[in-house]
């Protein structure tokens, strides 16, 4: 009766170190003797207590890289936040998978980033160059001329410039200050559009286009009856 008892104890305490490192309980084995489990379940209680130790340096260094990310990306660690007092495997599993969410905010930043840099690149295939920027000198009129375009001196377009050299090829910093970049990407990509279309050939307006066939018709009609006459 002891022997059983005992077992019964062992099998308790087994299950639950195995809940906790997230593995399924242990079960009575009929077919075996009292002795032989007994000795199976010494043997997975070491086992376990291993892994419990290891996992919980493993929750710790996955809390750590959590944080590091969050850091890094700029983003609420509140909104990653996963409960301490989750058992040890939980948890490994839930920093896992908050891992995996901050893995698939990195992958929207660079499909967001390539998409804005794609789209200036072919703008810049329609210009048939690369534009200048610069901040206008005192007393000088923003425009744009000969490639050049010239910026009116405000804080925003001072943030621009400085931007420029900060972004100007890819990088970790555009997945790290995703939001800067891709504002300044926006910025960008509006300038070479604008300078697009003011480059366009305007279309002449119908009135004029009326108004010159009408003066020409006239003077066909002037030269006929001189002539005539």
């Amino acid at each position: 009766q002891k022997s059983r008892e005992k077992l019964d104890k062992a099998l308790d305490e087994t299950g639950k170190l195995a809940q906790e490192v997230g593995e399924t309980p242990p079960v009575k084995q009929e077919k075996e003797s009292i002795a032989a489990q007994r000795s199976a379940l010494k043997t997975e209680m070491e086992r376990l207590t291993k892994l419990r130790a290891r996992q919980g340096e493993e929750v710790k260094d996955l809390r750590a890289k959590v944080r590091k990310e969050c850091k890094r990306l700029h983003v609420n660690e509140s909104d990653f936040v996963v409960d301490e007092s989750l058992e040890g495997g939980a948890q490994f599993k839930a920093l896992t998978q908050q891992l995996q969410r901050l893995d698939g905010v990195v992958a929207e930043r660079v499909d967001a980033v390539l998409a804005a840099r794609g789209r200036i690149r072919k703008l810049k295939d329609k210009l048939g160059e690369n534009l200048e920027f610069r901040l206008a000198f005192d007393g000088e009129l923003p425009g744009s001329e000969g490639g050049v375009v010239v910026l009116e001196k405000t804080a925003e377009n001072e943030k621009f410039i400085r931007d420029l050299a900060e972004f100007k090829d890819p990088g970790n910093k555009d997945v790290s200050l995703f939001s800067r970049c891709i504002g300044h990407l926006k910025m960008l990509e509006s300038s070479y559009s604008e300078e697009l279309d003011r480059r366009k050939p305007q279309k002449r307006s119908r009135s004029s286009d009326s108004d010159g066939s009408r003066s020409r018709s006239r003077a066909k009609k002037k030269d006929k009856k001189k002539r005539h006459s």
